[in-house]
């Protein structure tokens, strides 16, 4: 995955894949706890679904269109 970066960003690349480790860490243990006094203990796996569907329908309409484009310029 680092071989597809500009060397000067790889650092930036980095940082920001540690940011869910490290806010997850936090947040994931309120929202559990949190879905516990709710009596609502799928809560934190609804939300995260919805985060990865969420991301899925991101990364789809922003690469989705170009990847046909690169393999058909490499042909």
């Amino acid at each position: 995955m680092a071989s597809l970066t500009r060397p000067e960003a790889r650092t930036s690349y980095m940082g920001a894949s540690r940011l869910g480790l490290a806010l997850g860490g936090g947040a994931g243990g309120w929202l559990y706890d949190f879905a516990q006094r709710q009596h609502q203990a799928g809560l934190p796996w609804l939300l995260l679904a919805a985060a990865g569907a969420l991301t899925f329908i991101a990364l789809t309409r922003q690469f989705g269109a170009a990847a046909p484009r690169a393999a058909k310029q490499a042909a």
